[in-house]
């Protein structure tokens, strides 16, 4: 079966071992790369799938698989101008008027791993799992209406947790921000986020994590401790004897952080 290359019209795509390659070549600046890997959402495309998606640019239904091992009902789709292709299930847009594609102004469909816009044409596209957190449904339009998420507890890959809220950037892709608020101390800083502390971008201020022998001090607390010159109620260990009890952080009128019982 002749399969022409969707991408470049020009070539065939030639069936290997796990994949399906364009062979237009003519020379190094004259040439195809598109490829169509057999392994996608878990399940292995033979011939038929690709050919409807070089021709209609979508497949059949398909039973796909999350990453989760979860099955679910869905098309394959080609986009042509990226050249990837991506799962589109028939449900219904999010009904919330605040969450609008960002690209379109389309609505927003929930996928078992993603966010995407309704509009086959459109590539907004946010992925749900953020290293080692989901994002919600709240948690998008967060990021659609202010620009900004809560802050949440991440973990990189080699297991080190972090602290940080969830941008976009100039091309709609989710992205890290660790910026708390203004620096209360030398007022032209910013408070940012850290493996182990809370800290001013000038070098004026610092709170540490476990500030105190503080035992649930959160980003909350900071913010707080920023804005009021004071915490809530925390709990504390003593480092001489190891006992708990409970207090407050406090900025003093010396500027530094104390603690009160």
């Amino acid at each position: 079966m002749d399969i022409i290359c969707p991408i470049c019209e020009k070539g065939k795509l030639r069936e290997g071992e796990a994949s399906f390659t364009c062979d237009y070549f003519k020379s190094l600046d004259d040439k195809c790369n598109f490829i169509i890997w057999k392994k996608q959402y878990g399940v292995e495309l033979d011939e038929e799938p690709v050919l409807q998606l070089c021709q209609n640019g979508k497949t059949d239904k398909l039973t796909l698989t999350t990453k989760e091992g979860k099955e679910y009902q869905a098309r394959l789709v080609l986009n042509k101008e990226t050249k990837t292709i991506y799962a589109w299930s028939d449900v219904e847009p999010l009904e919330n008027e605040n969450i609008r594609c960002p690209k379109c102004e389309s609505g927003i469909k929930e996928f078992p791993q993603s966010f995407k816009c309704e509009n086959e044409e459109c590539d907004f596209n946010v992925f749900k799992n953020v290293a080692g957190y989901t994002l919600t449904e709240n948690d998008l339009e967060s990021l659609l209406v202010d620009g900004k998420t809560d802050f949440y507890d991440f973990e990189t890959k080699f297991g080190t947790g972090f602290t940080s809220a969830l941008i976009f950037d100039d091309e709609f892709k989710v992205v890290f921000n660790n910026e708390l608020c203004s620096c209360p101390i030398c007022g032209e800083g910013i408070i940012k986020s850290w493996e182990k502390c809370y800290a001013c971008s000038n070098k004026d201020f610092t709170v540490w994590k476990k500030q105190n022998g503080a035992t649930n001090l959160n980003f909350k607390d900071v913010l707080k401790l920023c804005s009021d010159g004071e915490t809530r109620t925390l709990n504390f260990k003593s480092k001489d004897n190891n006992k708990s009890y409970k207090g407050k952080l406090v900025i003093n009128d010396e500027k530094q952080i104390v603690t009160i019982v």
